[in-house]
């Protein structure tokens, strides 16, 4: 029989490493439940407008490197 690795290990039982992934996928799935039934939480105000200033920085700073890119000899 051909020995498989997965995770690291060898397994020379397929079936034994079916388990192993349906026991790794059952926990990555419950894990994800979890982090779904969290839900999101609304932003603050103080965040609220570091994040627009931030997108107002970026504007700007995409305006100057184009007009920089445009008047290089």
């Amino acid at each position: 029989m051909e020995e498989q690795v997965f995770g690291g290990r060898r397994w020379g039982d397929p079936e034994e490493a079916g388990r192993w992934a349906a026991a790794l996928l059952g926990e990555h799935r419950a894990s994800r439940e979890r982090i779904a039934r969290l839900g999101l939480r609304p932003l603050g105000p103080g965040l609220r407008a570091l994040i627009w200033a931030l997108r107002v920085y970026v504007l700007l700073m995409v305006v100057l490197t184009v007009v920089s890119v445009l008047r290089a000899p």
